[in-house]
């Protein structure tokens, strides 16, 4: 399995969840909307791919995030969200694993 997860950033330093060191096995990218906080900083300690969005809006980020992967999924995801244990993205991911015909996953 192969997923590539783009989570849009403008200052969100203190809720990266970056922190909570989960990515691994993944492609990631962060994608950048003009962050003039710690969030880039942060950012780079971890193995990640960091791409800028000059129109610094969500749409633009998402779209920038999408053609960057090459994963078999793609998750978009916002820096404020707390995803719960460690097997957060095999629970997002088994729908559409053992369903061909679902398209998408979201949480309750």
């Amino acid at each position: 399995m192969h997923l590539s997860v783009s989570p849009k950033l403008y200052n969100p330093a203190e809720f990266l969840f970056l922190q909570r060191n989960i990515f691994c096995g993944f492609d990631v990218f962060i994608v950048d909307g003009g962050s003039f906080d710690k969030t880039l900083k942060i950012a780079k300690k971890y193995p990640v791919k960091i791409l800028r969005n000059p129109k610094v809006n969500a749409e633009s980020g998402k779209m920038i995030g999408l053609r960057a992967s090459s994963g078999q999924y793609f998750m978009i995801l916002d820096a404020d969200m707390d995803l719960q244990g460690t097997d957060w993205f095999d629970k997002m991911l088994k729908p559409l694993i053992d369903d061909k015909n679902i398209s998408g996953s979201f949480t309750k």
